[in-house]
């Protein structure tokens, strides 16, 4: 029962046989390779084309509501009304991951009075940044600390796709209802 030629061509996919057993004996390299899959994509089509391969997109089983809540419209439609708000939303979260990754490290609760007070005092705490200004890093330093965060532009000119990785404190997946997933949270 192997793949066919051209799902061999496009790289790993299973066979329409083996889908009702998959999610039974996925192994940590198959979930790695429909992860790599999923994070090549460039567009929506090709996410659903992998999701229904994998068996995923017509399985109810396999989704649930964003923040646990049904009607949460309102919620995400409330989100960045413009695309370069968006984009720079989510690099200030990676930022924010970047500083809890060092207080993690340093076994520092980010909500305790032990973090730093400031953004500028983690930079200055954490990466020994004179006044937390960028500006007095020496060029070989500031681009190791660039390193944490990198802003990827792939697809075509006319319909771009930006990636941003960053090597922040990282997410479980039994954290992620608490930290991705959450729509509405109020604390």
């Amino acid at each position: 029962m192997d793949a066919s030629k051209d799902e061999k061509k496009k790289g790993y996919t299973p066979s329409d046989s083996y889908l009702p057993l998959l999610k039974e004996v996925i192994t940590m390299k198959n979930l790695k390779d429909l992860c790599i899959a999923l994070a090549q994509s460039e567009s929506e089509r090709e996410v659903i084309d992998i999701l229904k391969k994998w068996g995923y997109w017509d399985d109810s089983t396999a989704w649930g509501y964003y923040g646990d809540n049904e009607n949460n419209f309102a919620v995400i439609g409330n989100q960045q009304s413009t695309p370069d708000s968006a984009l720079v939303e989510k690099i200030i979260n990676s930022v924010d991951a970047v500083l809890m990754r060092e207080c993690l490290r340093r076994s520092i609760d980010p909500e305790s009075n032990d973090a730093p007070p400031t953004i500028e005092d983690a930079l200055e705490d954490f990466f020994d940044i004179r006044h937390g200004m960028l500006t007095n890093l020496l060029p070989r330093k500031r681009r190791e600390l660039a390193e944490n965060i990198l802003l990827v532009a792939t697809g075509k000119k006319s319909s771009p796709n930006y990636l941003i990785i960053d090597k922040g404190e990282g997410q479980t997946p039994k954290k992620m209802p608490e930290t991705f997933l959450v729509s509405n949270k109020i604390e």
